[in-house]
């Protein structure tokens, strides 16, 4: 095959008969396919419809230096098949020119084999090629099918076309398994592509405050009620340092008789723009609610509705989407809002007799989803500071976030959609499917949810969780402040990266926010960039003992949350902590308190958790770890192992492939020669052992910087040698 592409990580090479094949620039890792059809267009126009394909036309090579492009040219249209390089990844490229008037319907932007069996897949899911990589459409709406070793990446733009007008497809990826871990490896190829990819987002939301669209007593949003939720957190950020980035307004702000032109004047009779500019006084920017099928609003232009719901707009009708997003540019704009929040959006076309209507579930979202993404990337390129929210309505279905149900198929979100928004919502707070403490039961639901996310490859730190929720209204179950330090706590060590606090700020007494001001660095290390967080222990749909650890590798925060009726006992082992290390450790927060409690040493967690109880416990290394591991020496090999410059004695430890001891008579083999370079290596007991040992412990006096051991073996077998640094004063190994 011949090289096409080549960068500073990888190397695309193909033939002439389809076969394609990316590599990374060690030659470690290969993704391989053949390319069956570079494209299928299914194209409508006014005398007949056809299908047309790569295989079909003629076709030229027009590369360039870092691009390489294939142009195929047909009587009705031609297309250009762009291939470019980016870190481990290749992405396609598929732009269509029309000739004459056309529609094009439904288009396949990769038909191909490949060698080994498919995983995954289906609406905006990236599909696995056993362990070498990933394939995938990157639109949010695709149909991405798998079968056997055949895959198949299908869009419905439903999109027409006159003479000159070009259309470019969302771009397909093809990425390496570069991580040894799929899962890993795709998320790492998609987290640099999100709109904002770094920091985080601390907000307060009206809504729990208010709930018009409940029977409860509480008042409608109006100008008083913001100006004293205003003044509550402005009195909290002058007493505790407790501080927000936004104020986002939620749902019955406008007027209904405008497109999101204009404030409800009955209760905003002088405006928003001096609340507004309070705001901005108060160190934080300015936040909306948009219904984005506008369903709320009472106007008299409303054409194209959805088949099946009352009300609601059909999106896939491009002057609908517009409609909307003229509102919300005229808020932008006028008003300075940063922060959208979209809801209940109902993307799918469900009328047979509207053009872009499929049978097909999944295809009937693209032109809606389409206009949708077109829109928020033309706002973002004025607007590059804004942020989006997108709640109901982004999941493939609405099902996946209205309970918890082991039997329901499929997954629950394209990873995709954390390219065009900032978070997307993972459902708001219900029971779990479990008798619990309400305040409990909602905890737990939003766990699970954040499992669905978490399955789909969604990156956690583009869910938003709900956050916070306080007020005596029907979202929030007339809760009141119930279970508000868990769910603070969880909302923070999930590892989101946004802190939300919802709702009516007069029920919070000055414990709880000196409580949410003194967690605040716990909030600040999560939304490190060196800080990791994965999930432990059960997953949270199992009903038992779950939790999440955060650790930038040498401190960290381990959470444990018991879904269930007894106590539950707990052991926590991460993979970053070394065989034999002992880690301080306290306990942070139990029963609802922020505590300090030292606890013994220990190189594992060992615990038990109350019923329906959130525990966290923090960990560090001690000021002289002891560093692990294991060396693997091959038969003739040789093998080097940097350490730590300031080690002053290791311990080595000699075994078999299977972990069986290797004794000698003092400690080394004859066939493996131990040495170091940037220093010198000392035994330190030289005392013949007759009866064997498979174990050798040194002295290094450091003579660089970098300090490396060197194991030969000259043997006959392969050798693992088990290594620890050892502390450096110790009267055991000095005969005292």
């Amino acid at each position: 095959m011949t090289t096409r592409l080549q960068n500073a990580c990888c190397r695309l090479t193909a033939d002439d008969r389809g076969q394609k094949a990316l590599h990374d620039i060690h030659g470690k890792h290969h993704l391989i396919w053949t390319t069956l059809t570079e494209y299928s267009l299914q194209v409508r126009t006014a005398q007949e419809e056809m299908i047309l394909n790569s295989r079909d036309a003629i076709s030229q090579d027009i590369s360039g230096e870092e691009i390489w492009t294939k142009r195929y040219s047909h009587s009705l249209l031609t297309v250009d098949v762009s291939y470019t390089l980016t870190t481990s990844a290749a992405l396609k490229t598929i732009s269509i020119i029309a000739h004459s008037p056309l529609t094009l319907r439904y288009v396949c932007t990769e038909v191909a084999t490949v060698t080994y069996s498919l995983d995954r897949g289906g609406e905006g899911q990236p599909i696995f090629v056993g362990i070498d990589g990933f394939i995938s459409s990157t639109f949010p709406a695709a149909e991405n099918q798998a079968d056997g070793k055949q895959l198949c990446l299908r869009q419905a733009p439903f999109v027409s076309l006159e003479p000159g007008e070009t259309f470019t497809l969302s771009p397909v990826v093809f990425g390496l398994n570069i991580e040894d871990d799929m899962a890993e490896s795709f998320l790492r190829f998609l987290r640099p592509r999100r709109p904002h990819p770094t920091g985080s987002l601390r907000i307060y939301c009206d809504w729990g405050a208010h709930d018009e669209s409940d029977n409860s007593a509480a008042s409608p949003l109006d100008e008083q009620m913001a100006y004293r939720l205003l003044a509550d957190i402005c009195r909290a950020k002058e007493q505790t340092g407790l501080a927000f980035d936004y104020y986002l307004m939620d749902d019955y702000w406008y007027s209904p008789g405008d497109m999101y032109t204009a404030f409800d004047k009955e209760h905003w009779p002088n405006g928003p723009n001096a609340f507004i500019q309070a705001v901005e006084a108060a160190g934080m920017q300015f936040g909306l609610w948009f219904d984005v099928n506008l369903q709320k609003l009472d106007v008299g232009c409303k054409t194209f509705m959805r088949g099946g719901t009352p009300d609601l707009l059909c999106m896939s009708y491009r002057e609908n989407m517009d409609k909307l997003f003229q509102g919300v540019e005229h808020q932008i704009r006028e008003n300075h809002v940063r922060l959208l929040k979209f809801d209940f959006a109902f993307f799918d076309c469900d009328d047979t007799s509207h053009l872009f209507h499929s049978a097909r579930h999944t295809a009937s979202k693209e032109p809606a989803v389409r206009f949708f993404i077109e829109h928020l990337a033309d706002l973002r390129s004025r607007y590059p500071d804004l942020r989006v929210l997108a709640y109901n309505g982004f999941t493939t279905d609405l099902s996946f976030i209205s309970s918890v149900d082991p039997n329901r198929r499929g997954l629950a979100v394209s990873p995709f959609w954390a390219e065009a928004v900032d978070y997307v919502y993972c459902g708001d707070p219900r029971p779990a499917e479990m008798p619990a403490p309400l305040q409990k039961s909602l905890l737990h639901y939003t766990d699970c949810m954040i499992e669905q996310f978490r399955d789909a490859l969604f990156p956690i730190e583009a869910v938003d969780d709900h956050g916070t929720m306080v007020g005596n209204t029907g979202t929030i179950y007339y809760l009141g402040r119930k279970a508000l330090r868990d769910s603070y706590i969880l909302n923070i060590v999930r590892g989101t990266r946004k802190r939300h606090l919802y709702g009516e700020t007069a029920l919070l007494t000055e414990e709880d926010w000196a409580f949410m001001a003194a967690v605040e660095p716990m909030f600040d290390f999560v939304c490190s960039p060196s800080c990791h967080t994965i999930p432990v222990l059960q997953r949270p749909s199992e009903r038992g003992l779950y939790g999440y650890s955060n650790t930038d590798g040498d401190k960290g925060i381990i959470t444990l949350v018991n879904a269930g009726a007894t106590p539950l006992p707990a052991v926590v082992n991460l993979p970053c902590w070394q065989e034999g290390e002992r880690l301080s450790w306290r306990l942070l927060y139990h029963a609802g308190e922020r505590v300090s409690h030292t606890l013994p040493e220990a190189g594992i967690l060992t615990a038990e958790v109350e019923p329906f109880g959130v525990d966290v416990y923090g960990w560090e290394r001690r000021c002289c770890p002891i560093n692990a591991g294991y060396v693997n020496v091959d038969v003739g090999c040789q093998v080097q192992l940097p350490i730590s410059g300031d080690c002053q004695r290791i311990g080595l430890r000699f075994l078999r492939e299977n972990f069986s001891p290797l004794r000698a008579n003092n400690g080394i083999r004859s066939d493996l020669q131990v040495t170091a370079q940037g220093g010198e290596l000392t035994l330190c007991d030289k005392v013949f052992i007759w009866s064997g040992i498979s174990f050798a412990v040194y002295h290094i006096k450091a003579e660089a910087s970098e300090v490396s051991l060197v194991f030969t073996n000259t043997g006959s077998e392969p050798l693992i040698i088990g290594w620890q640094q050892m502390p450096g004063e110790s009267e055991v190994f000095d005969g005292k």
